[in-house]
């Protein structure tokens, strides 16, 4: 699909981003955003009632997904949902996390050797 490029826009849009510019976007939402995914999760809660520990298991949607601030060469990774925000981590950091989940999803399987290196 085509887009007219607006006057502000620095930057070519990366091959996942889904966002319409328009000459009129704020200044605060000239991005490059994609699609996102959506990944539904269960979340332990832990919190305390009076001097007791109480644990919740909820069912919530988990939002992935990737931005890049027109004319910044960062792409940002976000992970978190609507209800509580979440976490903007950059290429290198998102790739680490997934090795390490990767790592603790294998140990927990048998598949790997405990305290196994993360590259």
């Amino acid at each position: 699909m085509d887009r007219e490029r607006p006057g502000w826009q620095q930057s070519d849009c990366p091959p996942w981003c889904s966002r319409v510019h328009a000459e009129d976007d704020h200044p605060d939402d000239r991005a490059h955003v994609d699609d996102g995914l959506f990944v539904p999760v269960l979340v332990r809660e832990t919190h305390t009632r009076g001097d007791r520990i109480a644990r919740t298991i909820r069912g919530r949607e988990l939002i992935l997904g990737r931005h890049r601030v027109d004319g910044d060469a960062t792409t940002w990774f976000y992970i978190g949902d609507d209800q509580r925000g979440g976490w903007e981590l950059t290429a290198e950091c998102a790739a680490q996390l997934a090795a390490a989940l990767t790592r603790l999803l294998a140990e927990e399987r048998g598949a790997a050797p405990r305290g196994s290196a993360v590259s």
